[in-house]
Parts: C-alpha cells; structure tokens; sequence
C-alpha cells in the first residue's frame, strides 16, 4: 500500500529513508537540489507513477514469499513512518518487520521492492542460501536509514543486517545489506546539512539538473523589458560559458568526424562489435505519415466560409510562449 494523506503530510517534516538517496545523489530521477525544493514546497511532488502503484500491489506477495523461503514470521508494520528520537529530520516507514522464533519480539526488518527488465541490470547476482548486497545504491542508503530509524524506535538489538527481496523481471530475488555504522554517521551529516537548507528558506545552488531548469522557469514566469548589464560575476559566469560551447562544438565535430569514419567502415554491414561492444548503422523501418495539417486544410476549404471561423475556434487551444536561453557571443 502506498502512504497516507497523513503519512504524506508527516513527512514533509523531515527526509524519508528514500529521500536520502537523493541528497546523496545516487537518486536518477531526483536530485539533491529537487528534493530540497520538494521539501520547502516550491516544487510539486513527485506524482505516484504506475510502476510505483505497482509495487505498492506486490509488496505483500513479496512478503509471502519472503516468509515461505525463510520459515521467518513476516510482520506489516503498518506502514508506520517513524521519527530517529535524535536526529528528530530522520523518518522511515519500513514494509515489514519479522521474527525468527515465533516469540511475536520483532528481530528484524525486511524491504521489499521490484524492477522491470529496464532495470533489471542493476541488481547483481545473488542467491537464498548466500544473498548478496548487489543492490542499487539507492536502496542500499533507504534500508541504512530505515535501520538507524528502526532499532532507535522499536524495542529490539541494533539492526546489523537488512533482507532486501526484489522481484526483478518476473524473478524473486534475495539480498542482504550488512549495516555500516560509519555509511550511516556519513548519511546524517548528509541529511542534516540538507534539512538546514530546507529550513532556512533558501533556494539550493543550482546543481544542472532538468529539474532545478525547471524550477527557474516555474520562478521567473515573466521577463521585463530591459536587459540585465553584467558586473563582474556575470561577466566571469558568461565568459566561461563562451569558452565552454566553443570546447562543446569542437568535441561536436571530432564525434561526427569518428561516427562518419566509422560509417565508412561498416559500408553495407548493419554493425561492428568488439570488445567496446556493439555499433548499428541501420534504416529502420519505412512508415506513411499522415499529412494531418494538409488533411484539416483540405477539409476546411470545403466548409462554407461562414463555419470555418468557428471550426477552427473549437479546435484552436492555448500555448503559452517559451523562455528561450540563447547565446550571441562577441
């Protein structure tokens, strides 16, 4: 199950163990900048996608399974998030908790998680009897956090060790993450000079992400009319700039100079392959477009001229301007 309206707004009190991995930027989908500014409320959260519902459904099959290889009594936690009695920032919401000998006293907690084949090159080679830790990073910093958060909030022995069950690609796999005391140490100086960003209003530094571009259009909606004259960091901001797309448009060329000599090479063969790995040069496959702007054209000279006017208003939407980055150097 997915967090509640609740738990959701909980957790804008502090970072959440998956969050960590953001800050700590090992998250490809959100950077530490987009999680601060996620965390003061200056940009949207990131909506539920369908492979997260996904995982949401399966997370109790992974559990059943979980408990079947292992005979361990598997626990919902329900979803509780929890607050480190410390580092007050620090919150968890583990998938299940479990114990080993029927004593209902909670021994551990298990993660439960999948990935489609897309991603299934992330998650190594690993076994029941012998499980790895080759895990995504991501993952490894959430269960570190969950650990820390967990054996500081439950009445168990510090967590030294946290099961991971993925199905990857249709397959149930089996890890284990042994716990560092010294990652964790790292991960709260991470978090904690992170959440003193977030409390303090500032915006982060810009870190070149899409997200914090975003964030910059979403702040500056609207330009005024005159230009900005530049006093010396901008000078220096621009003239490096000017030095970089010059190195970019050279590197641009010495890599369609390769590609075209490669081109060469191949001829007619589809590809080459080596120890680099593989190179296609192929068509694909040819298609009919429909000419979709001529079509409507076509059809609407055969209108009478006095319902073309309101044809074209029904289908004529809103599309607003586009704040364009442009560069004219000297």
């Amino acid at each position: 199950m997915g967090l509640s309206q609740e738990q959701l707004e909980f957790r804008k009190s502090g970072w959440g163990a998956s969050e960590i991995a953001s800050l700590a930027g090992l998250n490809p989908w959100c950077s530490r900048s987009e999680a601060i500014l996620r965390k003061q409320g200056k940009m949207e959260p990131i909506p539920t996608t369908p492979a997260m519902e996904r995982g949401n459904y399966i997370e109790p099959v992974i559990g059943r399974w979980f408990a079947d290889k292992t005979g361990y009594k598997v626990v919902s936690l329900g979803h509780k998030t929890m607050r480190h009695p410390e580092h007050e920032w620090m919150l968890a919401t583990p998938d299940f908790g479990f114990h080993k000998n029927g004593s209902g006293i909670i021994d551990g907690i298990m993660e439960a998680k999948t990935a489609a084949f897309s991603q299934a090159a992330q998650w190594g080679k690993t076994s029941i009897e012998s499980p790895t830790d080759s895990i995504p990073p991501r993952y490894n910093v959430q269960v570190h956090v969950q650990a820390a958060v967990c054996s500081a909030n439950m009445d168990m022995e510090p967590i030294t060790d946290v099961p991971v069950v993925s199905l990857v690609d249709g397959e149930f796999r089996m890890y284990k993450v042994k716990i560092d005391p010294e990652v964790n140490g790292i991960l709260i100086d991470i978090g904690k000079e992170a959440w003193d960003e977030v409390v303090s209003g500032e915006d982060p530094t810009p870190d070149g992400s899409k997200g914090f571009s975003d964030f910059l259009t979403q702040k500056w909606p609207e330009t005024r009319e005159d230009i900005l004259e530049a006093d010396a960091d901008g000078i220096d901001l621009c003239e490096r700039l000017n030095l970089l797309t010059d190195k970019i448009k050279g590197l641009t060329e010495d890599k369609t100079l390769l590609q075209q000599n490669i081109k060469n090479l191949l001829g007619d063969a589809p590809g080459i392959q080596g120890t680099f790995g593989k190179i296609w040069w192929k068509y694909a496959k040819s298609t009919k477009p429909v000419a979709w702007k001529a079509m409507a054209e076509d059809l609407l000279n055969d209108l009478p001229e006095e319902k073309q006017a309101a044809v074209l208003d029904q289908f004529t939407g809103y599309k607003p301007g586009i704040r364009s980055f442009r560069c004219y150097f000297k």
